[in-house]
């Protein structure tokens, strides 16, 4: 049996912005020759898959703060970073990722408090940015694990998959047995994504007012084309 799973790109971006509201400020923050650099509010942007990657594009606003002698010098600004992510899910449903930055692009220019001190923000964030990615990289990854175990989402869905109705006096039961789940190609466009997907079932149709076998997770593969 050949179905698609079918997702509104906005709506999958605005559940995955909610994830990155949850990465720990702390783990944003860089320090740097006196100067700290602070992402904030991080935001997907656009989003675009394939069969076992996701490219991503996140705005994210920088805030650095410099002490001097004379004062608090203070810039604000916004970048996008470009980047994918590599993915795999195991045949039990366990999701492993690995976030890579690539590039970034400044969007607005740093607005500068700066006096009568010369303050190159620009290059400062980006050399930040540069040099930390690793730190960027492993805050992203680590809020990524908190979604690893995809089993807990489906075991969810998997109590609405065999269903029931009443007769008379038994039940009609239609039980799909799902064993394995294919996930054959991605179509991607600038609304929608599309995942072409297979099952392998032996499906069964029961009278009997027994209560049916619930299904258990089936294995999921994903066919990657060399």
């Amino acid at each position: 049996m050949n179905f698609e799973i079918v997702a509104s790109k906005a709506d999958l971006m605005q559940e995955l912005n909610a994830q990155l509201q949850n990465i720990p400020a702390t783990q944003l923050v860089f320090e740097v020759k006196g100067a700290k650099v602070e992402l904030l509010d991080l935001k997907l942007v656009n989003i675009r898959l394939k069969i076992d990657r996701l490219y991503a594009s996140i705005v994210v606003k920088v805030k650095v703060l410099k002490k001097t002698l004379l004062s608090d010098v203070k810039a604000d600004g916004v970048i996008e970073i470009d980047s994918y992510i590599d993915f795999d899910i195991s045949r039990d449903w366990q999701l492993d990722t690995a976030f890579h930055y690539t590039r970034h692009q400044w969007l607005e220019s740093p607005d500068l408090d700066l006096g009568l001190i010369q303050f190159p923000v620009k290059s400062i964030v980006d050399g930040i940015v540069e040099k930390q990615k690793n730190q960027i990289e492993g805050a992203l990854n680590d809020q990524l694990k908190m979604i690893s175990d995809l089993s807990k989402y489906m075991n969810t869905i998997l109590p609405f998959v065999n269903q029931s109705f009443n007769m008379k006096t038994t039940d009609f039961h239609i039980v799909p047995q799902i064993k394995e789940l294919f996930i054959n190609g991605v179509t991607d466009d600038e609304q929608m994504i599309k995942i072409q997907c297979a099952l392998n079932a032996e499906p069964s149709f029961r009278i009997t007012s027994a209560k049916a076998d619930v299904q258990t997770l089936p294995d999921i593969l994903i066919q990657k084309t060399l």
